[in-house]
């Protein structure tokens, strides 16, 4: 098979990470195959490499395609011996594996396995219903003053709210650090300008949209002498300008802030210009609709006020993190007594053992 020069470069490069990124049926496989190929040739084996993917058809794909390519390569048949002891699986079968077979060293029997989800479910529903229960109980004063303001139409807010995060921490690769550091990295005044920083960047990208939408108009109707077409695309022109021009953030939400919208004029008769009208002009308006309703929304006239309205939601952020807090820690608790895990731990313990144990990592 002939590679492309991607290909080839996906096939030799060594000695450090790569992402092949590519669409279906563009050859994905066929490049990994021969990358195994290319480091047997190199000398490696078929059992010192690690060979994962997403689905057990995959796996066994792969399997096939490099035992077939093995077969065809009389240099490479002392690698058939070693095929069963090859690691070519999915993901979630090798770090299943991993922990079985190290169980002992995170203080679990080796029957341990990936439970099934609707039991997963049914435990952490319970879980979370216990953790809010005990808030309620002891009279927490914040978590009252919380469910006042925010929760009033019932706790089922509250459960969304806290299972909601609860998932997005657990994806991380240090949830219980991200949970300490919960305050300083989404309330820390520093933090909170970077935040401002990107959320000027996506207001300017909407802005660089609209733009790049009245270009388009302008060409496409330059060729037509339409007085109140030119009139409205001048007065696009100076909103826009205006917008671009922005020294700064205050300044810029003050510009989108106090802009409106030209009257477009009637097209209706000339069939060419309302066609032309009916396509480009949304890809103008839209982008523009957007960065004044989503300013309008925030009810922020200046960047101290977009960073006062984000602290203001300091106390009720906090209070639901704390709660997500107990929640995780007692769900790993239950998991424990009741040996039920889903594949997220158990590639969080495979992950911990080859971190922890650089003798796993060798083997």
């Amino acid at each position: 098979m002939k590679y492309t020069a991607s290909q080839i470069q996906a096939i030799k490069k060594s000695n450090t990470n790569i992402i092949v990124s590519a669409g279906a049926g563009s050859g994905k496989t066929g490049v990994l195959k021969q990358r195994v190929i290319d480091k047997l040739e190199q000398g490696i084996h078929i059992d010192e490499l690690i060979i994962l993917t997403f689905t057990n058809a995959a796996a066994f794909e792969m399997r096939s395609r490099v035992n077939q390519a093995v077969n065809e390569n009389p240099k490479l048949y002392p690698e058939l011996k070693r095929m069963k002891q090859a690691v070519i699986s999915t993901f979630d079968a090798f770090c299943l594996s991993l922990v079985k077979k190290y169980h002992y060293l995170l203080d679990l029997p080796e029957s341990v396995t990936i439970s099934d989800r609707i039991l997963m479910m049914n435990m952490e529903k319970s879980v979370l219903d216990d953790v809010i229960k005990s808030y309620y109980l002891n009279h927490d004063p914040v978590f009252e003053d919380v469910v006042i303001e925010l929760f009033q139409k019932g706790d089922q807010l509250i459960y969304d709210a806290v299972m909601n995060l609860a998932r997005k921490i657990s994806k991380e690769p240090n949830p219980n650090q991200l949970l300490e550091e919960f305050e300083k990295r989404y309330f820390d005044h520093e933090t909170l300008i970077r935040h401002l920083e990107v959320f000027g960047n996506i207001l300017r990208d909407k802005i660089d949209q609209a733009d790049l939408a009245l270009k388009k108009l302008i060409k496409q109707t330059s060729f037509y002498d339409n007085e109140p077409v030119n009139r409205f695309i001048q007065s696009l022109e100076v909103i826009l300008n205006s917008l671009k021009n922005a020294e700064d953030m205050d300044t810029l939400i003050t510009q989108i802030l106090v802009f409106e919208f030209p009257r477009k004029p009637s097209v209706k008769n000339d069939e060419a210009l309302k066609e032309i009208f009916e396509d480009v002009f949304p890809q103008i308006k839209d982008p523009l609709k957007d960065v004044k309703e989503i300013l309008q929304n925030l009810e922020s006239r200046n960047s101290e006020d977009l960073i006062n309205n984000v602290l203001k939601t300091k106390k009720q952020v906090l209070m639901i993190k704390e709660i997500t807090k107990d929640y995780l820690f007692a769900l790993e608790k239950k998991k424990r007594e009741r040996q039920l895990f889903s594949y997220p731990d158990i590639m969080d313990m495979a992950i911990k053992l080859l971190e922890e144990h650089p003798e796993i990592r060798k083997a």
